[in-house]
């Protein structure tokens, strides 16, 4: 079970995927995928 997601977004590397499970563990992955269509579907700024 995942509890949580934090997307860290550098401007100069590629995005970061932080997920903590129901025991508060993290896991942290890397990504190259492009995350605009991403970011306007969350009506984040790109």
């Amino acid at each position: 079970m995942i509890s949580e997601v934090i997307i860290i977004i550098p401007e100069e590397e590629a995005p970061y995927l932080l997920i903590f499970d129901n025991e508060n563990r993290p896991c942290f992955f890397t990504f190259k995928k492009e995350i605009n269509t991403l970011l306007k579907s969350l009506e984040l700024p790109l």
